[in-house]
């Protein structure tokens, strides 16, 4: 149920994007290390295959343009009370359905001197609207202080993986299913029960700790 609460999020949020032709590059989960009842997600995007004219910016004789990927979408899934394993355990099945090649489980130490910084910490847990040159980093949901500040003072958990099976282009595809023997044609894979998941490590100082969920099968090369 959780799992399909988290997937069915990410693919509302990535559905009008797709029709501009940008699909995610990278999603994101964030936790902390105690119950939530919202699972905060960052979803980065890839390139729109759109380009604008930018004249302004053009040298004589030369044709500018302008190719610049969407904030990223920051989103807040309310599901109750679940545990930092519930969320991994979540995480882990979205990202086999969706044809990920691996999840990555990333455990931050505390850092209680830099929460108050927009620019620290996991995506989802910084102030949204941070922008560089005049572009928003991010938009969407935004994390509450006592949020910030307690991933800050205990260490948080973020998860990453690309779901493969949510980006229409056919050559991006045809070139995994190339690579991955694990794949269906439409670049997705049958729900599978119980994921096997590693003990948390909960570091205590600022150097992280990280865990890889391998799920992809290298194709064999034609001979």
């Amino acid at each position: 149920m959780l799992a399909a609460t988290l997937k069915a999020a990410i693919e509302a949020a990535a559905r009008p994007y797709a029709m501009a032709g940008i699909y995610p590059c990278a999603v994101w989960p964030a936790s902390l290390y105690r119950p939530m009842s919202h699972i905060w997600c960052t979803i980065t995007w890839t390139m729109p295959h759109a380009t604008i004219e930018a004249p302004q910016y053009a040298l004589p004789g030369v044709r500018a343009e302008v190719c610049e990927a969407p904030s990223d979408a920051v989103l807040a899934i309310p599901v109750g009370s679940v545990s930092p394993a519930e969320i991994e355990e979540a995480v882990l099945h979205v990202a086999w359905e969706t044809g990920a090649w691996e999840a990555r489980r990333i455990e931050r130490g505390p850092r209680p001197m830099g929460w108050r910084s927009p620019y620290w910490g996991p995506d989802a847990f910084r102030a949204a609207g941070v922008s560089h040159f005049g572009r928003l980093d991010s938009e969407g949901a935004e994390a509450a202080d006592w949020v910030r500040e307690q991933a800050a003072r205990d260490g948080c958990l973020e998860w990453l993986f690309v779901p493969v099976a949510l980006n229409h282009s056919s050559l991006y595809r045809q070139r995994h299913l190339q690579k991955d023997a694990s794949l269906r044609a439409d670049c997705t894979r049958p729900p599978r029960a119980g994921i096997r998941m590693f003990d948390f490590v909960r570091p205590r100082g600022e150097i992280g700790a990280e865990h890889i969920y391998q799920f992809g099968r290298k194709a064999r090369k034609e001979r």
